[in-house]
C-alpha cells in the first residue's frame, strides 16, 4: 500500500516536469531553426547594405555628347541611381547562398511548427529573401501570404511596400500603386510611408508622365521634408525637367538637391546634371565651370575620367578645339582601358573625320577605340565608323580605275558614302553632281539629280536649287522613275504625250526586272504608273505587272499574289489583264494568250522564287537579314480575321549600328493595307543582334519576311476539331 502511495506520488512529480520538458525541446528546437534562418537573413541584408554604400563611388554618368553636336537628351537612365530604379540582374550573387539558407530553414518553421509565434517572421524573411535574389515573383506569393494570413503582424508596412517593389520590377505599375496606396494607409511604420510616396512618383517617372511626376514628388518633398529620399525626389525634379527638354529649370531642380543634404553621390549626380543642363540651355561657360569645380574636388576623383569628357565636350562647343583634344587625350593616358578612354578616342576620330578631315586619322582613332575596351558601349560604333571609311576609301580607289557605267556606279556608292555614313552632304553633292556631268547618260544620272536636290531641299533648306534639280529631271530623264517622283515634288502633271512617254516607262520597268536584277525600283515605277495615270489603257498592264513580280519572284507559295491579282479583276473588270489574273488565279479552265504570255517572258528569269532560298533574294538588291534576336509582334487585323488570310509580307528594312530598324517599305504586298502596316508595325519593334552581322552592312538595307496568319480560336472554327 506505502509503495503504491509512494510510486503515485513520483509519477504525479515526474509527469509534468516530463511534459515540461518535452514542450521546452520542442519550443527550444523551432526556435533554433528560426534563430538561424534570422541569423542567415541578417548576416546577408547586412552585406547586402554594405555593398550598396559603397556602389555608388563605382556609378559614373554615361550620357556623353558626340564632337560637335548637342548634348544628348536621353540616357539618365543608365548613368545615374535613381532609389529603386530596378537594376540590371547579375549571374552572381555573392549572398545567394545565405539567403537561401534563410528561406531554407524559415520553411522548416512553416512546415513543422505552422502555429508558432514566428510564422510571420519567417514569411517575411522568404519574402525579403527572394525579393533580394530578384525572385519578384516568389516574393510576391510570399508578401501576399503574410498580409492575408497575419493582417495585424508588425510587418504588413514592409510586406505591402516590398510587394509593391517586386511588381514595380516586374514593371506592372498598377499592381504597384496598389501596394503603395496601402503603405500609405497604414498608421504604423512613417520610415516607409515616404519610401511609397517616392516609387508613387517613379512610378510616373517610368510611364514617362513627367509633369504628373514633377508633382508626385513635390508633394512627397512636402509631406515628408525630413526624408532621407528628400534629396532623390529633388534629382528626379530636375530629371523630369531634363527630359522634357525644360533645361532651364532642369539647372535651377539640380541646384536645389543641396539643400536636402546629399550624400556624396547624390550631390556628384546632381551637379554633373547641373552642368549638363546649363550646356543645353546655352550657358557652356556656367557649364563647363561646372565641370571645372567638379574636377578639382578631390571627393570625385574616382569620377575624374567622366568629367573630363563632359569638360573637352564643352571646350570643343565653345569653339576651343585644341584644348578639347588635350583634354581627350589626358583621359587617354591617365585612364587607359576604361569607357572613358574608349570614349575619347572615339570623339578625337570624329574630330579628325569631320572637321580636320584626316580620314587616315579618324581611322586609326576608330580601331583604337575597339580595341581600347571591346565591351564598351561606343565600341561598336566606332567600327561602324572605321569601316565607313574603309569603303569610302575603297570607293575612292575603285573610281580612279572605273570607265563608264561602272564608274557611276561607284561613284554614286561614293557620294552616298559621304551623305550617309560621313554625313558630309557638301562633299556627297559634289560628287552627285560630277556623276551627271561625267556619264549622263548613265542609269545612276536621274537618281543623283534627285539625291542632289534632296540635299539642297531638306538639308541646305535652298528650295530654288532643288526645284531646278527636280525640272531637269522630268525634262532630260522622261523615261525613268524619277521623273514621276519629281514631278510630284514639282506638284505638277506631266503631259504624257509630249514629255513622258508610259510605254517607255513600262518597258524601263521590264528593263529594270530582267536585264538590271532590281524588282524594287521596278516595283516603284509600277506603282507610280499606276497612281499617276489610273484611267490610261496602261494602268492596268501595270498593276498586272505588279502582281506578276510578286507571284513569280516573292510569293509563290502563299495568297500575296492572289490578293494582287483580284484587285486587277476589282479594278479592271473588262480588260484582257482580268482576265488574264483571272487565269492566274486558276478561276478559268482556259489560260489566256496573255496569261500564257507572262507564263514565260523572253529574256527574263521565272525561276520559282524559293522563301528558304536566300540566294534568290539576291534579285532584289539587298541581302536578307538574318533571324531576328527579339521579333515584333504582329497584330493580326481584328476585321480581317474571318477571311483567314495567310501568306507573308517582304519588306526592306533598315538596320543601324544596334541592330534597331529604323525603317520598313513594302516591296511585296499581302494585298492588304491593314496587314502591310501590321507587317511594318511589327518590323519596326524587332531587333537583331549586330554582335553576329558583318560590320559592313550595319546601317544599311536588308530583306525581311513577316509571315501572318489569323490566330486561333478556342471555341470556333480555328480551333482544330471544332465547327464544321
Amino acid at each position: 500500500m506505502f509503495l503504491t502511495i509512494k510510486n503515485t506520488l513520483k509519477l504525479s512529480v515526474v509527469l509534468p516536469v516530463l511534459s515540461l520538458c518535452l514542450l521546452l525541446s520542442s519550443t527550444c528546437v523551432y526556435y533554433n531553426t528560426f534563430y538561424y534562418a534570422e541569423t542567415y537573413f541578417k548576416q546577408a541584408e547586412e552585406n547586402r547594405k554594405k555593398r550598396e554604400r559603397q556602389a555608388p563611388g563605382q556609378q559614373q554618368p554615361q550620357s556623353y555628347p558626340s564632337a560637335g553636336k548637342p548634348y544628348p537628351h536621353k540616357g539618365y537612365e543608365e548613368g545615374y541611381q535613381k532609389g529603386y530604379e530596378p537594376q540590371q540582374r547579375t549571374s552572381y550573387n555573392p549572398d545567394r547562398e545565405l539567403y537561401e539558407k534563410a528561406i531554407k530553414k524559415a520553411s522548416k518553421v512553416l512546415a513543422f511548427h505552422p502555429k508558432s509565434k514566428y510564422v510571420d517572421d519567417a514569411l517575411y524573411i522568404i519574402g525579403k529573401s527572394y525579393y533580394s535574389m530578384e525572385e519578384y515573383q516568389k516574393a510576391d506569393r510570399k508578401f501576399k501570404e503574410l498580409v492575408v494570413n497575419f493582417p495585424k503582424s508588425k510587418f504588413i508596412p514592409e510586406a505591402y511596400f516590398y510587394m509593391g517593389m517586386s511588381h514595380f520590377h516586374l514593371e506592372d505599375y498598377a499592381k504597384a500603386q496598389e501596394a503603395y496606396g496601402e503603405v500609405l494607409k497604414t498608421p504604423r511604420k512613417k520610415e516607409f510611408k515616404d519610401q511609397a510616396s517616392f516609387m508613387v512618383a517613379e512610378i510616373a517617372y517610368k510611364e514617362q508622365d513627367y509633369p504628373k511626376a514633377i508633382k508626385l514628388y513635390q508633394q512627397m518633398l512636402s509631406q515628408y521634408r525630413k526624408s532621407e529620399k528628400s534629396a532623390q525626389a529633388q534629382l528626379q525634379i530636375g530629371e523630369c525637367h531634363f527630359q522634357l527638354e525644360d533645361y532651364q529649370a532642369a539647372a535651377a531642380a539640380f541646384e536645389m538637391v543641396e539643400k536636402h543634404h546629399p550624400d556624396t553621390e547624390t550631390y556628384y549626380l546632381a551637379k554633373f546634371r547641373r552642368g549638363e543642363s546649363l550646356c543645353l540651355s546655352g550657358k557652356q561657360e556656367p557649364g563647363l565651370a561646372v565641370f571645372q569645380k567638379l574636377g578639382e574636388d578631390e571627393r570625385y576623383f574616382h569620377h575624374q575620367a567622366a568629367v573630363k569628357l563632359k569638360i573637352a565636350a564643352g571646350e570643343h562647343q565653345l569653339g576651343r578645339r585644341d584644348r578639347a583634344v588635350k583634354t581627350y587625350e589626358e583621359v587617354i593616358e591617365s585612364h587607359p582601358r576604361t569607357e572613358e578612354s574608349a570614349q575619347a578616342y572615339y570623339e578625337l576620330g570624329r574630330i579628325h573625320q569631320l572637321e580636320l578631315l584626316d580620314l587616315n586619322k579618324a581611322k586609326e582613332m576608330f580601331d583604337k577605340c575597339k580595341t581600347e575596351k571591346p565591351s564598351s558601349n561606343i565600341a561598336n560604333e566606332a567600327l561602324a565608323r572605321s569601316a565607313e571609311i574603309a569603303k569610302l576609301t575603297s570607293y575612292r580607289e575603285q573610281l580612279a580605275d572605273s570607265l563608264t557605267e561602272a564608274g557611276a556606279e561607284t561613284q554614286f556608292l561614293l557620294a552616298e558614302a559621304l551623305l550617309l555614313d560621313m554625313g558630309q552632304p557638301d562633299s556627297a553633292l559634289q560628287e552627285y553632281m560630277d556623276l551627271v556631268e561625267r556619264e549622263p547618260e548613265s542609269n545612276y544620272a536621274p537618281q543623283a539629280l534627285y539625291a542632289a536636290a534632296y540635299i539642297y531641299e531638306e538639308l541646305k533648306g535652298d528650295t530654288a536649287a532643288a526645284v531646278d534639280l527636280y525640272q531637269r529631271i522630268t525634262r532630260e530623264y522622261p523615261s525613268s522613275e524619277y521623273a514621276l517622283v519629281a514631278a510630284d515634288s514639282l506638284g505638277i502633271e506631266l503631259d504624257v504625250a509630249d514629255s513622258l512617254n508610259v510605254g517607255a516607262l513600262l518597258e524601263h520597268a521590264q528593263d529594270l526586272l530582267f536585264n538590271r536584277g532590281d524588282p524594287d525600283s521596278a516595283l516603284l515605277l509600277l506603282f507610280e504608273v499606276e497612281a499617276r495615270f489610273p484611267h490610261s489603257e496602261y494602268a492596268p498592264q501595270a498593276a498586272f505587272t505588279r502582281a506578276w513580280i510578286v507571284d513569280t519572284y516573292l510569293f509563290p507559295e502563299d495568297s500575296s499574289a492572289v490578293y494582287a491579282y483580284q484587285e486587277i479583276v476589282n479594278k479592271y473588270p473588262d480588260t484582257e489583264f482580268a482576265q488574264a489574273a483571272r487565269d492566274r488565279m486558276g478561276l478559268t479552265k482556259k489560260t489566256s494568250d496573255l496569261a500564257a504570255q507572262f507564263s514565260l517572258v523572253e529574256g527574263g528569269d521565272t525561276t520559282t522564287f524559293n522563301p528558304e532560298d536566300t540566294t534568290t533574294y539576291s534579285k532584289l538588291g539587298y541581302p536578307m537579314a538574318p533571324e531576328p534576336l527579339r521579333a515584333g509582334l504582329f497584330v493580326y487585323p481584328e476585321e480581317l480575321i474571318e477571311y483567314e488570310y495567310r501568306g507573308k509580307v517582304l519588306l526592306k528594312i533598315f538596320i543601324d549600328t544596334f541592330g534597331q530598324v529604323k525603317e520598313a517599305e513594302v516591296l511585296g504586298s499581302s494585298g492588304s493595307d491593314l496587314i502591310d502596316q501590321a507587317a511594318i508595325d511589327a518590323a519596326l519593334e524587332t531587333s537583331f543582334d549586330f554582335h553576329h552581322m558583318d560590320p559592313k552592312e550595319l546601317n544599311g538595307y536588308f530583306l525581311h519576311q513577316v509571315k501572318f496568319e489569323p490566330p486561333e480560336r478556342k471555341g470556333s472554327r480555328y480551333e482544330p476539331g471544332v465547327g464544321p
